[in-house]
């Protein structure tokens, strides 16, 4: 092969690299600005136009598992827990020790009532995150779902000992003392889940006026 022959090859193997980095970076650049916008619709409310830039992010770019992630939770905000279910899916195939992601599957699980599902997966979380306050909120209702009341309140002083900005947490805990017979301390947890801005919705008047024994 002569001297020109060998520079001329060099020449297009080093144009093709430069042409297939540059659409990389052009794909990449295209799914990091439809997730973008599609975050700017989730935080506004309007989830459906979230989802759809999602999936166009995800056309750019399948082995983002922040993507997948973010297009289970605006499925789940639309009601759709299987579509949730599998992006989870999909966002932990890609980044299986996330605690996250594993907390987030866990709450469509709890949803599904899956119960036993959903601690597998919150104990794995807590696991690789012993101060992921969420993950103890969730695993304290699902040992609230399993009756296991104690385990429950020692999940929920545990998560508002990480983040005592759950105000959920204060109402769900105020709900398992109630169902334990402790009610001064339930009546103490749900004044301070009011002091801190929670009102009670019409399903969790009517959960409390059952466990109260309030007829209606």
């Amino acid at each position: 092969m002569t001297n020109k022959l060998i520079a001329l090859t060099l020449l297009i193997v080093s144009l093709a690299c430069a042409s297939a980095q540059g659409q990389a970076q052009t794909r990449t650049a295209s799914a990091n600005s439809y997730l973008a916008r599609g975050d700017a619709f989730f935080d506004k409310g309007e989830y459906r136009r979230a989802l759809a830039d999602y999936d166009l992010a995800l056309a750019f770019d399948r082995q983002s598992a922040a993507t997948w992630n973010k297009r289970a939770l605006a499925h789940d905000q639309c009601g759709n827990l299987p579509g949730a279910l599998d992006d989870f899916n999909q966002a932990l195939a890609l980044a299986p020790g996330s605690a996250v992601f594993l907390n987030n599957r866990a709450r469509i699980f709890l949803q599904q009532g899956e119960i036993a599902r959903a601690l597998a997966d919150l104990n794995l979380a807590i696991e690789r995150a012993p101060k992921f306050a969420d993950a103890y909120a969730h695993r304290g209702l699902a040992q609230a779902a399993q009756d296991n009341l104690t385990a429950a309140l020692a999940d929920f002083d545990r998560a508002l000992q990480y983040n005592p900005k759950l105000i959920k947490t204060r109402f769900n805990r105020g709900l398992a003392l109630l169902r334990m017979g402790r009610e001064e301390e339930a009546e103490r947890a749900f004044a301070e889940f009011r002091r801190m801005g929670g009102k009670f919705t019409a399903a969790q008047q009517q959960l409390f006026d059952q466990l109260a024994g309030v007829k209606p």
